[in-house]
């Protein structure tokens, strides 16, 4: 079986899964005309969405799997060539859970900068300032999370064991999930913003989910509360998420994602004290590959035994 990897990664993590199965060949293929040359005969393709090509993929006489490398897929499904992609049984995994822990944590880094004053007080360490703050505590206090898949649940476990209380939004509001005292549907969204004192997003980028959260939701959240996106930047009307901190209608927001990545240096969310910005690494850590692998691995075993997929991804929904 030939693979197809477009990520340069180490050679230690295509040595591991060789090792595992005697009859797999993985060919690394960074450039497009060795990938069209790969592709002659190709079954199964790896690598990062932003990466893959669909109309050079959908070349592949021989393609019957993609495994994304991340667990945002929306860079692979933009492209129109992915609806043959569909239309053809081409089975699409993702990488959904493999940094839940990692982003959690990231959202709770957020949370508490805001909720101890980091930024503030490191602001007076630089000035040799000696100020005592009022701070506050998370006991008590409301997370809504928007997402409740995987990474959303990891959330919503850290932020109880904080002592928070979480309210959640999720495209079928019936389905219970542990730890979440109210979820609210996508039409329902003014209403979960209301008395929240942090709200983050991890919602996928789809059709249906791309600007979502706006100037209404923004509205109905109290002025002190707090805004974190670690999804996706599309999701969020960023002009209108910029008045609402430049005017006073939240305190503050943690960003990770943007509408244009890298964030232009000309941003004006640069200049507000109000926020922080990491540049889209909520989900980064050293073993990333090593987790990758394994997950790569599980699924190659149930491939070649004829059964369902993990994290198969419905190229509907979009995720």
């Amino acid at each position: 079986m030939k693979v197809m990897l477009t990520q340069d990664w180490d050679d230690e993590y295509s040595q591991k899964i060789e090792s595992e199965f005697g009859e797999l060949e993985i060919i690394k293929a960074l450039e497009e005309d060795e990938q069209r040359k790969v592709m002659e005969n190709a079954e199964v393709v790896i690598g990062f969405p932003g990466d893959l090509d669909a109309g050079l993929l959908a070349e592949g006489p021989k393609l019957k799997w993609i495994q994304a490398l991340s667990a945002g897929v929306d860079k692979l499904l933009d492209q129109p060539e992915t609806e043959w992609l569909a239309e053809n049984g081409v089975k699409l995994t993702n990488m959904s859970g493999l940094h839940k822990d990692i982003i959690a944590q990231h959202t709770m880094a957020f949370i508490l900068s805001f909720s101890r004053r980091l930024p503030e007080l490191y602001e007076q360490q630089q000035n040799k300032e000696w100020n005592r703050l009022s701070l506050t505590g998370l006991k008590g206090k409301r997370l809504l999370v928007l997402g409740l898949g995987a990474i959303g649940q990891e959330i919503v476990k850290v932020a109880n064991a904080f002592g928070m209380v979480v309210d959640g939004v999720k495209r079928n509001p019936d389905e219970w999930v542990p730890g979440v005292e109210k979820i609210y549907g996508q039409d329902q969204l003014q209403k979960a913003f209301m008395n929240v004192d942090y709200a983050v997003s991890i919602l996928p980028l789809t059709p249906e989910t791309e600007g979502m959260i706006g100037a209404d939701e923004f509205n109905a959240m109290p002025d002190s509360a707090y805004f974190i996106n670690v999804g996706r930047g599309p999701v969020i009307n960023q002009d209108e998420l910029l008045a609402a901190l430049e005017f006073g209608g939240i305190a503050g927001a943690g960003l990770d994602v943007f509408e244009e990545e890298p964030l232009p240096p000309e941003s004006p969310f640069y200049k507000l004290n109000n926020v922080i910005i990491t540049p889209h690494v909520a989900g980064s850590f050293s073993g990333y590959y090593e987790r990758a692998t394994d997950m790569f691995i599980e699924n190659i075993s149930l491939y070649q035994a004829g059964n369902e997929l993990k994290r198969l991804v419905d190229y509907q929904a979009g995720y």
